[in-house]
């Protein structure tokens, strides 16, 4: 199969995931904007219009990528004594603004600039807010090589370096989402100096190790991921499901046609069940995907899932010359000495709880293990969940009140 071939059929595999998603508005009726005509708004607008002061800050990483962050600071500004800045850092697929679907008194980042911490919004390199490079554009199938330990070496670090230099603090609390957990460890596991910058990383569905409970949807689309994606030649390299595409405008109709198919396929792949969302703020984050990334980023969460917790899989050859050995080597995360906590649900779909044990057996420092004490709580919950609040953001609120 050519590599352009790969690229269509992965792109179009893909979108059926996403096409659940606009599908959603015609079952249940929670929107009444057209999939694809909303307007891009960036993250400081929507906390603004929250009545939050909030910016925007530009950074250039030290490989040439333009990534962007939002700072929120506390209603009117005021901060009785000084909290410590929390970093958080959004999953595959998305971007900062769907940290703010429900609005003050339901957003975490809301919640806790409310309380007088300084919070900041990252967005990583490749989605609809951070698309810049000093010298590549985003038509250039370079601009599109990297993956999440790219991420980890270099979006990361400028990231946190970036906060500490505004609050002038020397540490931060990190909170990462899904794939915003990998970044993190893989940082605490490999550049060491940046393990006392953070004083407590909060890990939300640790994408890490998966081990073999996976779902059978899952298991399905992981298979044949790493069967058909062997190499990171030019051909397989390009933008994956970007918020505005011209193949957008054909999701809502598909499924009008499909709508079981999209509902089972939706509900397969993120464990989801109506009576846990909050249709609000449902809709409101379905409004903003995708965000778009990189190929390589759905090709190494396969790997991920199939292989364990290693660095990216070239193939042989040119892991040697990379890595110096035929297989990728494992993220060494038992050297990480950054205290982390970890919340997770066994009804989430694409966060196994064997790997979610094993993983807390094999990391460095773990603050504690929880399991969010509500049935079948699923990936997306931890961002529309009905009751999010209650059952995970005041536990979390508690942890840093405590830090601080």
């Amino acid at each position: 199969m050519s590599g352009f071939v790969r690229s269509v059929v992965l792109t179009a595999f893909c979108l059926r995931f996403a096409i659940g998603f606009n599908m959603m508005e015609t079952l249940f009726k929670w929107g009444s904007t057209s999939w694809g005509e909303t307007p891009v708004t960036t993250t400081r607008d929507i906390a603004r219009r929250y009545g939050f002061q909030s910016e925007m800050h530009q950074l250039i990483t030290d490989d040439g990528y333009v990534i962007r962050m939002t700072r929120i600071h506390g209603m009117d500004n005021v901060v009785q004594q000084p909290k410590l800045p929390i970093l958080l850092m959004h999953g595959l697929l998305s971007s900062s603004d769907h940290w703010l679907v429900g609005g003050r008194g339901k957003d975490l980042p809301l919640l806790l600039a409310e309380l007088g911490h300084d919070v900041w919004l990252g967005d990583w390199r490749g989605n609809t807010f951070s698309r810049g490079h000093r010298e590549l554009t985003t038509s250039d199938p370079s601009y599109w090589n990297f993956t999440y330990h790219s991420r980890a070496h270099h979006d990361l670090p400028a990231f946190i370096d970036r906060v500490l230099e505004v609050s002038q603090v020397p540490q931060l609390i990190y909170i990462g989402y899904s794939y915003g957990t990998t970044a993190v460890m893989v940082l605490g596991s490999e550049l060491p100096e940046y393990q006392n910058k953070i004083k407590q990383a909060i890990l939300l569905a640790p994408v890490g190790y998966q081990m073999r409970d996976m779902f059978p949807t899952i298991r399905s689309l992981v298979n044949w991921i790493t069967s058909t994606h062997k190499t990171t030649a030019t051909e397989s390299l390009f933008e994956l499901l970007p918020r505005e595409s011209v193949l957008t405008p054909l999701w809502r109709p598909a499924c009008n046609t499909f709508q079981d198919t999209c509902l089972t396929l939706l509900f397969n792949l993120f464990g989801q069940r109506k009576e846990n969302m909050d249709e609000e703020m449902f809709d409101n984050l379905l409004h903003r995907l995708p965000s778009g990334s990189s190929s390589l980023d759905v090709i190494y969460l396969a790997q991920i899932f199939s292989k364990g917790f290693r660095a990216y899989d070239f193939g042989k050859r040119t892991n040697e010359y990379v890595y110096g050995q035929k297989s990728p080597p494992l993220v060494p995360v038992e050297t990480n000495a950054i205290p982390m906590a970890i919340y997770y649900s066994p009804s989430d779909h694409l966060n196994s709880e064997l790997g979610v044990f094993e993983l807390s057996r094999r990391l460095g420092n773990v603050t504690f293990v929880k399991k969010i004490g509500i049935a079948n709580f699923s990936h997306l919950d931890y961002m529309t969940g009905k009751n999010v609040k209650r059952y995970l953001y005041d536990d979390i609120i508690n942890l840093i009140m405590n830090l601080s």
